[in-house]
């Protein structure tokens, strides 16, 4: 398990997935969920029940932070970027904890 990496080790290289084009993103992206796959296989069933289910969800909570990192929390093009409505933007942060300052949120 030493390719899992801390929260802390993503944070110090989420300028650098920033810079790269869209499809080096996509490859990391499909190697991450391949060695996901490959532990889940290695798991005990009582680990398993919502393992993808979580692992989906942490993707998402990743993915939206990252674009509103990138529209300097601009929720409007945020959402237009992740191509979901405002509303379902707003749930989504509501649902993950993600904090959005009113003054920006509304630029």
């Amino acid at each position: 398990m030493e390719w899992l990496k801390t929260e802390e080790e993503i944070e110090r290289e989420k300028p650098v997935l920033m810079e790269k084009s869209v499809e080096d993103i996509y490859g990391k992206m499909k190697e991450y969920t391949e060695q996901i796959i490959s532990l889940y296989s290695e798991m005990p069933v009582g680990l398993k029940t919502d393992f993808f289910r979580e692992y989906i969800e942490k993707c998402e909570k990743n993915v939206i932070a990252a674009v509103l990192n990138i529209f300097k929390y601009n929720v409007a093009e945020s959402s237009k970027f992740l191509g979901i409505s405002r509303p379902t933007l707003y749930d989504k942060l509501k649902k993950y904890g993600i904090q959005v300052s009113t003054d920006v949120a509304m630029s």
